[in-house]
């Protein structure tokens, strides 16, 4: 698939030139020597990675073209875009840059500090200034997601921080046994466990209620609001947001606190009812694959905030979100950005391009959903807003479909039912309400703790599986994982972590 691009691309480029060689040699002369009439734009090819969930076929070349002739008429750029996945991005761009291949635009998922500390991207202040207005503009806080020692080193997808956290509940379940949810409240374990109990009693028989797997679980967000620092493994500690207990600048050892042994003992107790599968541990299956069970009445995830919002999964028609946390714009690196690396010979134009999609929704909506009346069509319209609807149960048999967002502002996009029409509206208002952490664009320079990071990830694989899954009694062994963290280096990398955060939090109050 990568030859045919590069084929097609070079065709292209090789009639452009003799377009041009032709047009200026037989045009009619002006009185200053000139043709008499205005030279055609010169083209900069950029190189830009994309993922895809397959390999591309012809709806996906058919795209790329459809967008060159935007591209090349506007900001007189023809992109080639490169295939790659979200685990293997950050190595297909590593492989691309040293070895000298033409590779403009590489992305990471949670990767950028990796990225840049590399150097296999360049910094984009000035750059993003003079070339990007409308991406800084629209990025707003999004920004500080973005700069690793005050300096701009990608741009990010906008939009997508608008849900908190919340338990996921068959509609079907919700609806059997009366449980509506509240949008105005944020709900506890406790009601949610008296739920759960009258869910069992009705049915009789032990229902798993929440899934776990070898891979980890979503529930530790939905227990407590903090921020990460950009650690998925709380390897540097985190901070407690949203709690009077805690100084929301302090770092903390996350593991140690009162909120995660409370966490820790619930899902024992809930494994000890049969709430939690008993292989939830060590189980290969996708979460996705277990919910479609009869027997599961679903699990902590993701969660709307506005009864408006369609929450859709792929494992239910319908369910019913009970939001627990609030949603958090973290200090942490933004987990989705574009770079532009030290190969590219027209960062100017590899800039002007990552814009142009802030720039022209109508650039983004065909790259991220395709063609209208091929991949999706309109349900409805009113002004510039457009509710529409795949053309296919399973988007992915569509000829063009990405799963991932591509570079631009989400809520300029078509919106999709059984969503409201004004549902980009609603999701803005309800960002604005986020609680943001007071550690906005700090990222922590563990260059002299490599060795205690690694071994603290190689503490926390070891113990916090079985611990979130409730696989084993915590008042055994949540004392052993704070013993060992400790011995791996927790407190030092901790305390140097609070030493840059109060320096950071000092220099840009």
């Amino acid at each position: 698939m990568k030859t045919k691009t590069k084929t097609k691309m070079f065709a292209l480029l090789l009639g452009t030139s003799l377009a041009v060689t032709s047009f200026t040699g037989c045009g009619n002369q002006a009185e200053d020597g000139g043709t008499g009439e205005e030279d055609p734009q010169e083209i900069v090819e950029i190189v830009a990675q994309i993922c895809t969930l397959t390999e591309p076929g012809d709806g996906f070349y058919k795209m790329e073209d459809a967008l060159n002739e935007m591209l090349e008429k506007d900001i007189g750029v023809h992109v080639t875009f490169e295939r790659t996945d979200v685990a293997n991005c950050t190595t297909d761009a590593t492989l691309a840059v040293s070895s000298g291949e033409q590779m403009d635009v590489i992305i990471s998922f949670g990767t950028a500090a990796q990225t840049w500390d590399s150097g296999m991207c360049i910094a984009l202040d000035d750059l993003a200034e003079q070339y990007a207005p409308d991406a800084l503009e629209q990025m707003g806080d999004y920004v500080a997601q973005c700069k690793i020692d005050g300096q701009l080193v990608g741009l990010t997808v906008t939009g997508v921080n608008a849900d908190g956290y919340g338990y996921q509940m068959k509609k079907s379940i919700a609806d059997k046994y009366g449980f509506t949810r509240d949008v105005d409240k944020l709900y506890t374990f406790d009601e949610l466990e008296d739920m759960f109990q009258t869910i069992e009693d009705g049915e009789g028989q032990p229902m798993l209620m929440q899934v776990s797997t070898a891979s980890g679980s979503m529930g530790i967000n939905n227990a407590f609001c903090f921020d990460n620092l950009g650690k998925t493994y709380f390897s540097y500690g985190g901070l407690m947001l949203n709690n009077n207990n805690y100084d929301p600048t302090e770092v903390v050892n996350i593991y140690a606190t009162p909120e995660y042994a409370d966490y820790a003992e619930r899902m024992y107790q809930w494994a000890q009812k049969g709430w939690i599968s008993a292989d939830a541990a060590v189980t290969t299956d996708s979460a996705d694959e277990i919910c479609t069970r009869d027997d599961v009445v679903g699990m902590l995830a993701y969660g709307s905030f506005d009864e408006r919002l369609n929450q859709t999964v792929s494992w239910s028609d319908e369910i019913v979100v009970f939001n627990m946390q609030p949603s958090v714009t973290m200090g942490s690196l933004a987990g989705m950005m574009w770079h532009v690396t030290p190969n590219c010979e027209h960062p100017e134009k590899a800039v002007e391009f990552l814009n142009y999609f802030y720039k022209n929704p109508d650039a983004y909506t065909l790259v991220q959903y395709g063609f209208e009346g091929e991949e999706w069509e309109v349900v409805e319209e009113e002004g510039d807003k457009k509710l529409v609807r795949w053309m296919s149960d399973n988007p992915v048999e569509l000829p063009y479909y990405i799963a991932y967002p591509w570079i631009g502002n989400q809520l300029s996009l078509p919106v999709f039912e059984p969503n409201p029409i004004d549902m980009n509206e609603i999701k803005q208002a309800i960002e604005k309400e986020n609680t943001v952490s007071p550690a906005l664009g700090f990222v922590f320079d563990e260059s002299e703790y490599s060795t205690e990071v690694s071994a603290i990830n190689a503490v926390v694989e070891k113990y916090s599986p079985s611990i979130n899954a409730g696989a084993v009694d915590p008042a055994g062994l949540l004392p052993e994982f704070l013993s060992e963290l400790e011995a791996a280096g927790m407190n030092d990398v901790i305390a140097a972590c609070q030493e840059q955060l109060d320096a950071f939090i000092a220099e840009n109050s």
